[in-house]
């Protein structure tokens, strides 16, 4: 199922690359293996991110008022109108990892929405069933937003 694959996913690219540890199971440990520490969570990290960021239009900068991703509607107009109107954090709209992995076309659609100050803090959100084309599209985002979130409840072939 898709926690399969995305526990694969982190094993082989996350844990192979030393970027994080995360606890496994005894069941899945080798003889003589020594356990794995937890991976350590900031769970200030969204209120660190509204700090960084404030939107003067906002009536609380102390809790998230989400724009949440939806389907080619989140769009940069989109999410400037939003926050215009007190939004604080936004989600780019869900981008298929195996259409922005392979499609120029598709990628530049997104990449010039996510170079304008006025709209930070970003998430961007990413679907997808391939493992290896989550992660590419993982790298190629990753140096725009503030965030990645891996939309596991809609794998997209």
């Amino acid at each position: 199922g898709t926690s399969t694959v995305v526990r694969q996913y982190i094993q082989r690219e996350l844990l192979s690359q030393n970027h994080c540890r995360m606890t496994c199971s005894t069941k899945d440990k080798k003889e003589g293996e020594l356990p794995t520490p937890p991976i350590a969570v900031d769970r200030q990290w969204i209120s660190k991110l509204l700090q960084k960021f404030p939107n003067s239009n906002s009536r609380r900068n102390d809790k998230a008022l989400v724009v949440a991703p939806m389907v080619d509607q989140s769009d940069l107009p989109f999410r400037l109108l939003c926050r215009r109107y007190g939004a604080n954090l936004c989600f780019t709209p869900m981008i298929h990892a195996g259409l922005a992995s392979t499609s120029k076309t598709y990628r530049a659609k997104f990449m010039g929405t996510w170079l304008t100050p006025e709209d930070r803090p970003l998430i961007a959100q990413i679907c997808g069933s391939d493992p290896d084309k989550v992660l590419t599209t993982a790298r190629l985002v990753e140096p725009y937003v503030d965030g990645i979130d891996i939309n596991c409840g809609c794998p997209q072939d």
